[in-house]
């Protein structure tokens, strides 16, 4: 399935997570939860990293949406 740009300018984020899940399993490694499994809460935290530095991001599953077009940041 191709990633699609919403309506914000996020195509080198969406480049970027595209190639780095190329992979099996490579995209999962980032999670800090060891056992994968999507947690009831819906805040997920996960390692990016700069120079080779981790960084503790922490997401939650709320997604923006607009009205008429649905999903604003990716499809």
């Amino acid at each position: 399935m191709d990633i699609n740009q919403g309506q914000i300018g996020n195509c080198w984020v969406l480049a970027a997570a595209s190639s780095y899940a190329y992979k099996d399993n490579r995209a999962e490694r980032l999670f800090l939860n060891s056992d994968n499994e999507l947690k009831n809460s819906g805040i997920h935290a996960f390692n990016m990293y700069s120079l080779g530095a981790p960084h503790v991001v922490v997401v939650d599953d709320k997604l923006p949406m607009n009205s008429r077009k649905g999903l604003v940041f990716a499809k």
